[in-house]
């Protein structure tokens, strides 16, 4: 249930819009929505929310029917801490933009973050239902939320393709890709594999080339390996990495994972051994090909992931970088190996950086801009801005 009844909200509008059209003695000037929104954007990417919010709030008291100011206004008012405030202009806009699925998100958000939880699981099931069926539109949005760092409403929409769309559709297998990446991050290991196994027959017989088979089976194996860690049968978790990175020797992922898990197994003398032999193989490589980009960025990489001699990764990094700087896996690589030096403010300068890069066509390359959104999320939160945990998981 809505915390103020519809019919007080619809009053409680009109009132307020009579009071700025006769207080002054006089009509308001219109309000360029337009202008204000592109004003207040250009002010969150400079992560100066609160001035961003005053702008908003300001062109929202004279033009509470636009449904995107009212989300921007939003925005801004959870990422400042105003969580119930956010929740009641939303009631408010609502009131002008009935069944406007991208305010009610908002509002499951708002609420969420409120502790108001039954309103926040009534939001998103309009939300959901309000968003519609049609695959391209429901991607769109959900891409939409991605970008803003919304991850929780993203995860919802692409459950929705999942639970809509037969499993040989492109967006089923983007949408099973992204939740994947974005399961892995949370931890949800066994969810991370179910989502790779539901893409990979479709990716191998059907029209989307992202992964190889063999790719999907090493990143299969990866977050099934981890599962068998989390469930306790640690030794055949690990054996389970090792015969990963010996069955896709061009990838990195699988010996980062396994030194990070021997650290945790209290193993550090075998763990630093997996590193030597990692970080040899690639540097003899690149000793062969020292003009090739891609080697450097998996050297940085291999740093980046396993927490091993970071500072000589983010030199190999920026190495990649002087050779294709407009690389966003780069990018993002380099965000988080200046995460684990402690900064932060590069480290979001970098991450942004990526974002931008990646977003430029329509939809993104799945799995990979959902890294750089939940890198984006971990630089925002180590530069001290709070972001609401509804941003990661709704109801």
């Amino acid at each position: 249930m809505h915390a103020t009844p519809r019919c007080m909200l619809v009053a409680t509008v009109v009132f307020l819009q009579g009071c700025t059209a006769f207080g002054a003695g006089e009509a308001a000037a219109p309000v360029d929505s337009a202008a204000v929104i592109s004003s207040a954007e250009s002010l969150m990417a400079a992560h100066d929310y609160e001035a961003a919010r005053l702008d908003l709030l300001e062109a929202w008291q004279s033009s509470s029917r636009n449904a995107t100011l009212a989300a921007r206004l939003a925005e801004c008012e959870l990422l400042s801490g105003r969580a119930s405030q956010a929740a009641d202009r939303l009631d408010v806009a609502l009131v002008w933009n009935e069944d406007d699925a991208r305010l009610l998100f908002w509002l499951a958000a708002a609420t969420k973050a409120a502790g108001r939880e039954g309103e926040a699981a009534d939001a998103l099931e309009r939300a959901l239902a309000a968003a519609g069926e049609d695959e391209v539109a429901l991607y769109d949005l959900a891409e939409e939320f991605l970008r803003r760092g919304m991850l929780s409403a993203t995860a919802h929409i692409y459950e929705k393709i999942l639970s809509v769309y037969p499993r040989e559709s492109q967006f089923d297998i983007f949408s099973c890709l992204q939740l994947a990446v974005l399961h892995f991050a949370n931890g949800r290991h066994g969810e991370a594999a179910r989502a790779v196994r539901r893409a990979a027959r479709p990716m191998e017989f059907g029209d989307v080339a992202i992964l190889t088979p063999q790719e999907t089976r090493y990143w299969g194996a990866i977050f099934e390996a981890l599962g068998r860690i989390d469930d306790g049968a640690i030794e055949d978790g690990l054996t389970q990495l090792r015969n990963a990175a010996a069955e896709f020797p061009p990838g990195v992922a699988a010996h980062a994972v396994l030194i990070e898990q021997l650290e945790c197994a209290g193993r550090p003398d075998e763990a630093s051994g997996v590193f030597a032999l990692s970080a040899t193989r690639l540097k003899s490589a690149l000793n062969a090909e020292p003009e090739n980009a891609r080697l450097y960025h998996e050297v940085a990489l291999l740093s980046a992931l396993s927490g091993r001699e970071i500072e000589e990764g983010l030199r190999y990094c920026e190495w990649a970088l002087t050779q294709e700087p407009l690389m966003a896996e780069f990018m993002d690589t380099r965000a988080a190996l200046l995460i684990r030096l402690g900064r932060h403010g590069e480290a979001l300068r970098s991450s942004e950086r990526a974002m931008a890069l990646v977003t430029a066509a329509r939809w993104a390359p799945p799995a990979t801009s959902m890294t750089f959104a939940l890198r984006r999320l971990e630089a925002l939160e180590a530069t001290g801005v709070p972001v609401p945990a509804a941003f990661r998981e709704l109801p």
